[in-house]
């Protein structure tokens, strides 16, 4: 199942599909790129941002950002 990461919930994970190609330049430098492992470790409160796991490493990233990205969830 495709999801944008803006509604997984935590604890969900599985592989990036696809990218908004405006936000693709912005967050490769935290390791979000196409082919990547991602899981949701938390979402804020309040529309905060979401707390991602990719490649071992932890980031943020706000929720309008996380609609760009697709991931294809494990399951």
């Amino acid at each position: 199942m495709r999801k944008k990461v803006s509604e997984m919930r935590p604890g969900e994970a599985g592989k990036v599909e696809r990218l908004d190609p405006e936000l693709a330049a912005l967050i490769s430098g935290r390791g979000i790129r196409t082919g990547s492992r991602l899981e949701v470790e938390t979402v804020q409160p309040m529309n905060g941002p979401l707390v991602l796991k990719v490649n071992g490493s932890t980031t943020s990233l706000g929720r309008k950002a996380c609609q760009g990205i697709i991931v294809e969830v494990d399951g």
